[in-house]
């Protein structure tokens, strides 16, 4: 070997760390970005009511833990009756939906293949203008903030939401 590319192959040596950590750095932030496409798309499609988009978001055996228990075992069939109830108070309540605000998001990805998200949720009922009064009074309680937690899992390449936990911001 001669003294230059000896030079060389010490220079790689050292430099293979830095090099290494930027597309580690690269990698982190492209995750992050897809991370966060999934989030919004989760609630986007929960303000839709479209529940089916939204489970395509999630793995088949998504867990979930809110103030009513805790949700375990296969998901699709739980979203496709979600998606049912959606479909019928969209019937019920046309136009009547809810945006999301996001709050305080925190993303940690974990070896590049999962990934813990915290936030907050901040949510605004949308109700069209032309809702008659009657069924106005009829609609109830508005969707409440939360302290919301996501697990993801990274499956075939795609983030997908391995598991969801929701609590109130304020005590009931």
């Amino acid at each position: 070997m001669t003294h230059t590319s000896r030079r060389a192959a010490l220079a790689m040596t050292l430099l293979a760390p830095a090099v290494a950590s930027q597309a580690n750095a690269s990698t982190e932030a492209a995750d992050r970005e897809a991370i966060l496409a999934v989030v919004n798309a989760y609630f986007q499609h929960e303000g839709q009511g479209d529940m089916l988009a939204q489970a395509d978001l999630m793995t088949d055996d998504r867990s979930m833990l809110y103030v009513g228990g805790r949700l375990t075992g296969p998901n699709r069939p739980r979203m496709v009756e979600s998606h049912a109830a959606e479909r019928r108070r969209a019937q019920e309540f046309p136009g009547v939906g809810y945006t999301f605000e996001l709050r305080d998001i925190a993303v940690q990805a974990y070896n590049g293949d999962s990934a813990l998200v915290m936030l907050e949720t901040a949510p605004t009922r949308v109700i069209p203008r032309d809702l008659p009064p009657q069924k106005l009074a009829m609609l109830g309680a508005s969707k409440k903030p939360y302290l919301v937690a996501l697990m993801l899992v990274k499956q075939a390449g795609a983030w997908k939401i391995a598991f969801t936990g929701f609590v109130p911001t304020k005590a009931a």
